[in-house]
């Protein structure tokens, strides 16, 4: 456990790419094979840190409720009526990812955290069209750029979130 420890944000940076390929590629064929990969993921966090899990709650809930707004607005176009299942899973690994990996990126300049995450946030909604998992009959760079301001906005909150309710490393004896 101290190995995993001490390398958290690479195992936890390898596990959210994998739930995202998870996801986005598998969709709803692939759901059930996502909700263990969530639930390692909830362990290993729950086994590193002490966890406020309202915080975490709340930053989920954000995210699904921009989402939410973007499929109302015609942003994002999904096979489903509502918010796909395996969108709903990839913002709790997501909630779960952004609370050890923020953190970890404080020195740096909180504008260019800010720019490649949104970058990075709106890319991967530009993948997920390339994918096939998201239409939208809007052009891919009001698309993009539409999803970037969101993007840096959601990582303004879960910076703010994180400030205010930080993962606390446990203690662990072995």
């Amino acid at each position: 456990m101290r190995y995993l420890q001490k390398h958290v944000l690479i195992v936890i940076s390898v596990w959210f790419q994998c739930v995202w390929f998870l996801a986005v590629l598998g969709r709803e064929t692939m759901f059930y094979y996502l909700i263990p990969f969530i639930c390692l993921g909830l362990y290993l966090i729950a086994k590193l840190y002490r966890i406020q899990w309202s915080p975490l709650v709340a930053l989920l809930f954000v995210g699904l409720l921009v989402d939410s707004c973007n499929q109302a607005l015609g942003l994002l176009e999904f096979s489903t009526q509502w918010l796909p299942s395996w969108l709903l899973a990839l913002w709790v690994a997501f909630s779960l990812y952004a609370f050890v990996l923020l953190p970890q990126l404080n020195r740096f300049p909180k504008w260019a955290v800010l720019c490649v995450g949104g970058l990075g946030g709106s890319l991967s909604y530009l993948a997920g069209l390339k994918f096939g998992a998201v239409t939208t009959t809007f052009s891919k760079l009001f698309f993009v750029s539409v999803l970037f301001v969101e993007w840096v906005l959601l990582l303004v909150i879960a910076s703010l979130l994180i400030a205010r309710f930080p993962l606390v490393q446990k203690e662990l004896r072995e």
